[in-house]
């Protein structure tokens, strides 16, 4: 479709849910994130989790995430877009109007984003809470992306699922949230720079010396590259520690690899992966 002009705008509402959701809301508590979050199909229809998509802006045409633009295609697309391709958010009046649909049918919402740092889309959906101004919503900055947001979001949704009141959830997720952890194994740094998640000098430097290197997200949110320069030493470290209480394995078009690391981390655990899967890099 691109190839034959520039798409001005892109149905963004997930219909489905939306319209599960209007049916009948399975739990008290609802949950809002962005599909930055890895999260299984299931547990998105399961536990009625509404996603607010990001946009890929490449050559002037918009797609938006997980609906216009998948795995399958993204590489391409980066790898012919004339210029690097950059991200974006939906505007204040479809989050707004996604907020206030949630609070309609169910008693408190929570709603857990991509790291600020990372991303704007953090700041406009707290601006529209803020404007709605409810007892009942509250938003998280998750301080983290992908896998490990998808994390964070199983947790509360267990949380949720074993009756615990909003004010016992958001207690537990204010203590809690700076214990969850990324490690990310990639050849280069360069997508990683292009994006903004990794300093340039950084990159920079790792694909001036061909570096295999792993990136993580530090406390503040800040993407950063580990000291360790393997998955290995990722595992060893995680070996000494003794506290993994869950974990995912993600991987993008490397099922080899990310079973490895599961088989790995089961044996360190005692554990299986609450989430095992493929994800899209945006």
């Amino acid at each position: 479709m691109s190839s034959r002009g520039t798409l001005i705008k892109a149905k963004i509402d997930d219909m489905v849910i939306q319209n599960n959701i209007t049916e009948k809301s399975k739990l008290r508590i609802g949950v809002i994130t962005d599909t930055i979050a890895d999260l299984p199909d299931e547990w998105i229809e399961n536990y009625q989790v509404l996603r607010i998509p990001l946009q890929l802006i490449v050559d002037g045409n918009t797609y938006v995430d997980r609906y216009t633009v998948d795995g399958e295609n993204l590489h391409e697309m980066i790898q012919k877009a004339s210029v690097h391709p950059s991200s974006g958010q939906p505007g204040e009046y479809f989050i707004e109007k996604s907020l206030k649909f949630m609070l309609e049918h169910f008693d408190f919402v929570i709603g857990i984003f991509v790291s600020s740092k990372m991303s704007g889309l953090y700041d406009k959906v707290k601006l529209s809470a803020d404007k709605i101004n409810s007892s009942r919503l509250h938003i998280f900055d998750s301080k983290t992306n992908s896998a490990c947001q998808g994390l964070i979001l199983h947790d509360t949704i267990r949380m949720i699922e074993s009756g615990l009141s909003p004010t016992e959830i958001l207690s537990t997720l204010d203590k809690t949230l700076d214990k969850y952890h990324i490690h990310v194994e990639i050849p280069d740094l360069y997508y990683a720079t292009k994006s903004g998640r990794v300093p340039k000098i950084l990159g920079s430097i790792a694909n001036m010396f061909n570096l295999k290197v792993i990136i993580s997200i530090n406390k503040d949110g800040k993407g950063i590259v580990c000291r360790e320069r393997s998955m290995k030493q990722i595992l060893q470290r995680i070996e000494k520690s003794h506290e993994i209480e869950n974990y995912v394995i993600v991987h993008s078009d490397n099922l080899q690899d990310a079973k490895a690391y599961a088989k790995a981390m089961e044996d360190i655990t005692g554990k299986s992966p609450v989430l095992s899967m493929k994800f899209l890099p945006l």
